[in-house]
Order: structure tokens, then sequence, then C-alpha cells
């Protein structure tokens, strides 16, 4: 499984960007109330789970899989399970 960005996050800190993620990857991204953190907490079978962690304290965890096309949105960052392989998945954020 491959994504356009690869597993380069920093491509993500303006909310544009596909990488391949695991548990355990830590994303940044700037988003129109200041900086936030997502950090992927479980890929497999049931899809993705993610946790944002907002630097001005906001935090929420979602899980979805990859047929459920849009599964969070953050301000104006939008998140979209893209993939997922065994324990990969493939990440889309988009600034809308």
């Amino acid at each position: 499984m491959t994504a356009p960005d690869g597993k380069n996050y920093s491509s993500c800190r303006d909310g544009a960007c596909q990488v391949l993620v695991s548990v355990g990857s830590r994303i940044r991204v700037n988003t129109s109330t200041g900086p936030a953190t997502v950090q992927i907490s479980a890929v497999g079978t049931d899809g993705i789970s993610i946790t944002l962690l907002a630097d001005s304290g906001f935090s929420g965890t979602v899980s979805s899989g990859p047929n459920q096309s849009d599964f969070m949105k953050y301000n104006e960052i939008q998140f979209t399970a893209v993939a997922v392989q065994g324990s990969s998945g493939v990440l889309r954020l988009t600034k809308t």
C-alpha cells in the first residue's frame, strides 16, 4: 500500500496531504484555532482510530473504516480513511 506523501508527515502541516499511517504515527497540523497533533491509536479490520490533541486543550477520538468517507472534521481540516491493509492505513487530510 502506498500514499502520495508516503510517511512525510510534515507535508500535512498545512492541512492537505495523503499519508501512510500505523499505530503511533503523529501528525502535526496548523488549524484556524492553532496547532494540533493527530495521533493514530489503532489501525486494523475495524478501520483507523485517531486522537486529535489541540494545543488549545481540545481533544477527541474517533474511529472509522475506509468505506465510511469523512470520519472527522476539525475546524477546516477534514480527515478521511482512504484504505486499510493489515496494520497500516492511508489517511487523507483535506482543507475545506
